[in-house]
This record gives structure tokens, sequence and C-alpha cells, in this order.
């Protein structure tokens, strides 16, 4: 999809298209995964270091020595962080190797602007989009800030992750550098969204009532019996009131049988 016009405002303003025809579920759940895959390798890293430096303080004392020198070429030494030992907090520094150091933790890849020299995956493309629409639009989609919408999609119990707020807020921030190039190519991310969403949208079957059965048919039909006998009751009561009331009085010069006609 090509536009010679593409802007932040009218990229927003499709999105908005889309949100009004599928729901702000479908991009949340997308954001969240894509909030997820950027954090698993970072997390994965952070927990690496984290067992080396336990093992170091725990069985290795010596990589947490520094005036030995580095027990193998390319190792350095950094800042662990702390470490209980006997039921004690310490804050250790020790010996990493080559793929622990501090410059080899993995950075976050966010989807914009576009990167030359990749394709985005879709929970990216999602992603995007959302930063775009969120610029542009007060109402925001951000499943780490409304509860209504985090019990929607998230299971039951899971809790907004601290990391992935700070991802959406540097999401936030990198949509603000969109270049003129990357206008363009937003169309094509929007074709792909919106055959997603159609998709998605199709192999959604919609809920078909549950049948009663054993003591809930039963209650069921209690439920009915209560409901109509109430009903009679009220219509019995109102011919009763009506038959109560005092006739109205005749006009002058009229009788009953003149009444009637």
């Amino acid at each position: 999809m090509r536009h010679p016009r593409w802007t932040l405002e009218v990229v927003a303003e499709r999105v908005s298209a889309l949100i009004r025809k599928f729901g702000s579920e479908p991009f949340a759940q997308k954001l969240l995964e894509w909030a997820e895959a950027v954090d698993r390798p970072i997390a994965q890293f952070e927990d690496d270091r984290k067992k080396h430096l336990f093992h170091a303080a725990m069985f290795e004392p010596r990589l947490c020595d520094q005036s030995d020198g580095p027990p193998k070429p390319g190792w350095e030494w950094e800042p662990g962080g702390w470490v209980e030992v006997a039921g004690l907090r310490h804050f250790r520094r020790a010996w990493f190797p080559p793929k622990l150091v501090s410059a080899r933790r993995p950075s976050p890849e966010y989807p914009l602007p576009l990167p030359t020299d990749r394709d985005l995956t879709l929970p990216e493309k999602y992603a995007a989009l959302v930063a775009i629409h969120a610029l542009k639009c007060k109402k925001k989609i951000n499943p780490w800030a409304s509860a209504s919408m985090a019990a929607r999609i998230r299971p039951t119990g899971q809790e907004g992750s601290l990391v992935g707020s700070v991802l959406y807020r540097q999401l936030l921030l990198t949509a603000e550098k969109t270049g003129k190039a990357d206008l363009h190519l937003l169309g094509d991310i929007l074709t792909n969204v919106s055959a997603d969403l159609e998709a998605r949208a199709s192999t959604i079957e919609p809920e078909k009532p549950k049948a009663l059965s054993g003591e809930n048919k039963n209650r069921g039909y209690a439920e009915l019996l209560r409901n109509v006998t109430t009903c009679w009751t009220c219509t019995r009561r109102s011919r009763r009131r009506i038959r109560m009331l005092p006739k109205r009085p005749l006009p002058p010069h009229t009788t009953r049988s003149t009444a009637r006609l």
C-alpha cells in the first residue's frame, strides 16, 4: 500500500479505524508479546550473571579476588551485585567471562525507526502502530496502565511488568523519530496487521448458550415457573383493582342504556 501523503496523523487515523472495528485487545496482546520477546534475552543475560556471581561467592573465592588477576584471558573485573551468604547479604565484585561482561548485555530493539537490515515480526508491527497511535490520539493502548484491559488479556494472577512499562515509554520516544521514508513503508505494515486482524476475527466462533442439565435444569424450570406465577398474580390483582374502582357518574340526561351506545 503506497500513499503519497502519508503522515503520522493519517497512520494514527487508520489505526483508530482498526481499533473501532476489531477492538483494542488484539493490539494490547501483541504489544505484550513484543515486550516479552524484547525482555527475554536481557532477563536471561542478567540471570546468568547472578548464577555466576553466586557460584563465585560460594565455591570459587578466587573469582572474587582482584589481586590474583583474571583467571583466563578476556575476563573482566566488574561489580556483580548483592549475594546472600549464610543469611547475610554482601555486595560482591567478581571476574566475569567475556560472554557475561556488561558490554555484552543485549540491547532492546525497537520497531521505530524501521530497521533497514531486517523485516519486522508481527508483534513488532503491532507495537509500531500502537506507538504512532499513542502519539496522535488521547486514548492510548497501554496494557501496563489499564487494570481492566490487563484482566482481559493476561492470564489470571499474572501481574504487570515494570520492565514492560519502561519499554513502552521508550517505544513512544522512538516513534517520535519516525522519518518520511518510514511513513511510506507503514502502509504495508497497516495492510499486514489488517489482514491478521481479519484472520483472527474469522476464527473466533460466537459463544453458544450452555444447555441446562440435572440440578441446573430443575432450577431453571423453577425460576421460569416462579416468574410466570408472579406475572399471573400481578395480573389478577390489577383486574381486582379495576373492578373495585368506583363507577364514573353519567352526564345529565343520560341513561345506562344510552351510555353503552
